[in-house]
């Protein structure tokens, strides 16, 4: 039976060329900007999920209290917060700091590149995801002359050599043996990098940082359990003002997974941030299916006039009014999912552009889930959807009557 509903859905759409190019065609591009916001959402909300205690590390930030009373939040933190916090707070299972990102040139013979990267201590790699692909991955930075640096730049300026032990010229002086290379920092991780360098050496190019009141650096920790959280935040909450007596700040603990999207404060409180892009195109994508259904609602009640004998005859060999809506809907449902095809198209041919005016690297990847079933779920909606009502006025037609010529419903 359901070979058949497709059988006579498909010899309708090649019987009527027109009417089923103008609904494709509107489905495409309804499809097509679904299917784009779904990619760039998706991408959003991918963010540093890969990270496998996720649920464990927190960013410090840090309420700064200005004369006039507003409270600013920001992550840039003393460089002295770090072990304090390590030492005071048994919450605490790790803590890491790291620089800004900064770019500098790297050398090695007469390869010389610049690249962005980040002072930081060993702990970085153990509380993200970074893994180590080769070298000393137990003590990815071992000592002041070490560098650990990514597989994309040890490619660049090593080629097929073993990087391992082999010096750099970092900057404009400074020589630095490779001590280990980690995996390519995945383009959905908020923090890039391609060469880690030791905290130490920030330290000591800069010694205003041995002052509390100094804030060029970010701390991140991961507590022993994500059920510490209130427990460590009121530990860390006067910790400044316990080192720094003329100090008129106070770090809090705020989810790292959250650190991108719900980045905006106001008075010390949250009040979202790129969160809201997400929904609002969300609501766009919604709104952008609705109109293409609507469309396709109108055309198909239009016709509807041409597809009452066909109802009647249907009807007085005893189709019953179930078939008929089925019937309908597998037309609309096939309709949908040709257009998914065209649109599926239309994504790949304009996804170099989407990705360069978006400054993302987007890839259409079937093999991930969550894209594979939005895809289908989006095609499967825009079917029923507008389906549903030219089916259900179509299959409430009168045989009698519109075999007759009065296409009048019962």
């Amino acid at each position: 039976m359901l070979q058949n509903y497709f059988l006579i859905a498909w010899r309708n759409l090649l019987r009527h060329k027109g009417y089923s190019f103008i609904n494709i065609l509107g489905l495409t591009v309804g499809i097509a900007a679904n299917v784009f916001i779904l990619l760039w959402v998706t991408d959003e909300l991918s963010f540093d999920r890969f990270h496998a205690n996720g649920d464990r590390i927190f960013q410090v930030l840090i309420n700064g209290e200005y004369p006039d009373r507003s409270i600013k939040t920001y992550a840039a933190t003393p460089a002295l917060l770090k072990d304090v916090i390590v030492s005071e707070i048994p919450e605490v299972e790790l803590a890491t700091q790291h620089s800004m990102e900064t770019e500098l040139l790297v050398k090695y013979e007469a390869n010389a590149f610049n690249e962005s990267g980040i002072y930081a201590d060993p702990a970085l790699f153990k509380v993200f995801s970074f893994p180590i692909v080769s070298g000393n991955a137990v003590q990815p930075l071992t000592g002041i002359k070490a560098i650990a640096i990514s597989e994309n730049l040890a490619k660049k300026l090593f080629e097929n050599e073993d990087p391992i032990g082999k010096t750099l010229h970092l900057g404009a002086s400074s020589e630095l043996i490779v001590t280990s290379v980690f995996a390519n920092i995945p383009p959905n991780s908020s923090l890039q990098f391609d060469f880690v360098i030791p905290f130490e050496l920030f330290t000591k190019d800069n010694p205003w940082t041995q002052h509390w009141k100094s804030g060029g650096t970010k701390t991140v920790v991961m507590l022993k359990s994500a059920d510490f959280t209130d427990a460590a935040n009121q530990k860390l909450a006067g910790i400044i003002k316990k080192n720094c007596s003329d100090c008129s700040t106070t770090p809090l603990l705020f989810p790292y997974l959250k650190s991108r999207l719900y980045a905006e404060f106001e008075n010390g409180k949250n009040t979202g941030g790129r969160i809201q892009q997400v929904f609002l195109f969300g609501a766009v994508a919604l709104l952008i299916l609705v109109m293409a259904c609507i469309n396709f609602m109108n055309l198909s009640t239009a016709r509807s006039a041409n597809r009452s004998r066909e109802v009647g005859v249907r009807k007085s060999i005893g189709a019953h009014k179930s078939d008929l809506v089925i019937q309908f809907m597998t037309e609309s449902l096939l309709l949908s999912f040709i257009a998914l095809l065209f649109a599926m198209g239309v994504v790949q041919l304009l996804l170099p552009f989407f990705n360069e005016i978006t400054a993302k690297s987007i890839e259409l990847d079937f093999t991930n889930p969550v894209l594979a079933f939005g895809v289908l779920g989006v095609a499967a909606t825009c079917g029923l959807l507008a389906g549903s009502y030219p089916a259900f006025i179509l299959s409430r037609f009168h045989p009698a009557r519109v075999l007759k010529g009065n296409a009048q419903q019962a």
